[in-house]
């Protein structure tokens, strides 16, 4: 039986070089259990019940023993938050080397043509990578179709939460559907 074990905790804030859903920090629970190191940094707007489940992971991550190693490196997912597209080379020059950006579009303050902007320039400055959509929810269906009839060309991998309910979810995909739209739905 694993225990639950913490020996050192810490708590740390640390800078965001850029605003990621309206915030330029985050605070780190950094914390020792019986094997490792690991860390907490839940999102504020979360509930508890879902930030529990995160803690948990990190706990399990702490004080039970990794399985046998079958690999040395994992590729690297560069995440672009909602910039201006001149900023978009600076932001992901931290990533390093990456074969797959995921795009955060549909946020607050963000419009269509924006979000459109954003992921063509990112297709244009780095056209090997692959490419996912996260919206977090935040298009309508109608919005949602357009959007995704408009990006056809482009090497999206799939398209994340374009929608906030399941309904809309089935919507999304019958009307992209009969558009004739092949485009993966998460």
């Amino acid at each position: 039986m694993v225990t639950n074990q913490i020996n050192q905790v810490s708590v740390v804030r640390l800078p965001l070089n850029t605003k990621f859903r309206g915030l330029d920090h985050r605070e780190v629970m950094i914390f020792k259990g019986s094997e490792r190191f690991s860390e907490f940094s839940p999102f504020l707007e979360y509930e508890d019940q879902e930030s529990a489940t995160w803690l948990k992971a990190a706990l399990e991550y702490a004080n039970e023993p990794l399985p046998a190693q079958h690999r040395t490196k994992i590729a690297v997912n560069a995440t672009l938050p909602a910039v201006r597209p001149d900023l978009i080379s600076s932001v992901l020059a931290s990533f390093g080397t990456f074969g797959t950006v995921k795009i955060k579009i549909g946020g607050a303050g963000s419009d269509l043509e924006q979000d459109l902007a954003r992921v063509l320039e990112t297709n244009r400055l780095f056209p090997e990578a692959k490419i996912r959509l996260d919206a977090n929810g935040c298009f309508s269906v109608a919005d949602a179709v357009a959007f995704s009839q408009k990006i056809t060309a482009l090497p999206i991998e799939y398209f994340e939460q374009p929608v906030a309910t399941i309904e809309e979810l089935v919507q999304l995909r019958h009307q992209l559907q009969a558009s004739g739209v092949e485009l993966k739905i998460a």
